[in-house]
């Protein structure tokens, strides 16, 4: 890690030790914490680059790394400077892999309360449209040369396809047709596709279905199980009558409510099915106890992930069941469960403990030694992350199978789409489980890989 206190920007403008800094906003980029609003922060200051400046390629390389740290943490800034991001930096830090990008917004949207959101939303819809950063390539209006920049391709853009309620058939046109946005490159098609469905999605209210950022959980009359996120019905487990509920390839199957064809489906009577829908209603029925003790850690630790980590420590040791929870939540919710095994090195050893003991009478010594030791290279992986998990529920606190994979199936949803496979409601049993994990090609993969 770079000691940011005694790194000068002479050192920082070393090619060799940049490699270093970009390898490290590499990763905190992926797992945000909050050095990466430190980093971000550290960087800016220093070197003082100034993104309408000259800048030769180093520089220019790290004015792009603050971008994309800035973006990807920001839950750590103020309303206020999220508004002069949008509208100064953000074009910098589209197109990445690293990142979803309504994952980040709808981060730092649910920070604020539901009844000033769309005031919010709107403030950054006009920052976009201020936004006059360059997009390599031409731009031309009415028979007219016009500066390419970020606010003029949304003028380009409404004449072509409106500014509310997007007419999809226009808008595939648009890209399809439009001379001006052929020409562009591939990565710049890109990086304004994602900038013109972002102003869009912000556009609709969080008070409707399809705009509300927050995640709702909801049981039909069929007894079907979904949380609603970000305008999508998540299935959780599933009425009998249909297929079994069981994620592949590692997502939640997500599907579209047909209240046609639910009221047609024949509903009978499953108790495997009433199982489960009373376990996840009493699970979250304990859920503002939970919530409670989170508002609480998140105020006694200012949010810093290590301290939610010690603290979730503690708790384990100590066998307090709702506040090991509370704190599994919050680093999910950040983003810094998926570095827990990397970051701690304890925590490491006991679940490559945990796993030799657990895979004793699956596999030979000298595959779960290889499988053990693999696991250093991606310990964020989801079978990694599913392994801690049970320790800690399961080794720790003595949970069943059932009641550990209910705390899975809501920690998988907080840490995003990879995740989501990590346990599920099993329809047959009415019981809920984590996915199987096993070992192949000397790792330790999930049946959802």
């Amino acid at each position: 890690m770079i000691d940011l206190k005694n790194t000068t920007r002479q050192k920082l403008l070393e090619p060799e030790f940049a490699k270093r800094v970009f390898s490290e906003a590499y990763d905190y980029v992926r797992f945000v914490e909050r050095r990466t609003y430190q980093l971000a922060e550290f960087l800016d200051k220093t070197l003082q680059i100034r993104p309408e400046g000259a800048m030769n390629e180093l520089e220019r390389s790290y004015s792009l790394w603050i971008s994309k740290l800035r973006f990807a943490g920001l839950q750590f800034y103020s309303e206020k400077e999220v508004e002069s991001f949008f509208e100064q930096r953000i074009y910098d830090a589209l197109g990445s892999e690293d990142f979803d990008l309504m994952d980040v917004v709808i981060g730092r949207l649910v920070q604020i309360y539901i009844s000033e959101r769309d005031a919010f939303k709107e403030r950054l819809r006009q920052a976009l449209l201020r936004n006059n950063q360059r997009v390599p390539g031409s731009l031309v209006i009415n028979n007219e040369q016009v500066p390419s920049v970020v606010k003029n391709w949304f003028r380009d853009y409404f004449r072509k396809v409106g500014t509310e309620g997007v007419d999809k058939l226009k808008e595939a046109q648009y890209f399809s047709d439009n001379i001006n946005f052929k020409k562009l490159p591939y990565t710049e098609q890109k990086k304004l596709k994602e900038l013109f469905h972002l102003f869009e999605r912000l556009g609709i209210p969080s008070l409707t279905p399809e705009g509300i950022e927050d995640t709702m959980t909801m049981i039909d009359d069929d007894g079907n199980i979904f949380d609603l996120q970000n305008g999508r019905f998540v299935l959780i487990a599933k009425q009998k009558t249909f297929e079994p509920m069981k994620p592949k390839n590692g997502k939640s199957q997500v599907i579209n409510i047909d209240k046609s064809v639910m009221e047609s489906a024949p509903v009978g009577q499953s108790d495997p099915l009433a199982l489960l829908k009373k376990k996840y209603q009493d699970y979250r029925l304990q859920r503002q106890v939970v919530l409670d003790l989170e508002d609480q850690l998140v105020n006694d630790t200012k949010g810093e992930p290590e301290m939610v980590k010690r603290e979730l420590a503690q708790a384990s040791r100590q066998n307090e069941k709702i506040k090991v929870i509370a704190c599994l939540k919050i680093l999910a919710r950040q983003g810094s469960l998926a570095t827990a095994l990397s970051d701690n090195l304890a925590w490491h050893a006991a679940v490559q403990e945990y796993i030799q003991k657990k895979y004793a009478s699956q596999y030979k010594p000298d595959e779960i030694n290889s499988a053990t030791f693999a696991l250093k290279s991606d310990p964020g992986s989801p079978a990694g992350i599913s392994e801690l998990l049970q320790y800690l529920l399961r080794e720790k606190l003595e949970f069943d199978e059932n009641d550990s994979a209910l705390v899975g199936v809501e920690i998988g949803q907080l840490m995003g789409v990879r995740y989501e496979g990590l346990a599920y409601g099993d329809q047959e049993t009415g019981n809920f489980t984590w996915a199987k994990n096993y070992i192949k090609n000397s790792k330790l993969v999930s049946e959802n890989d």
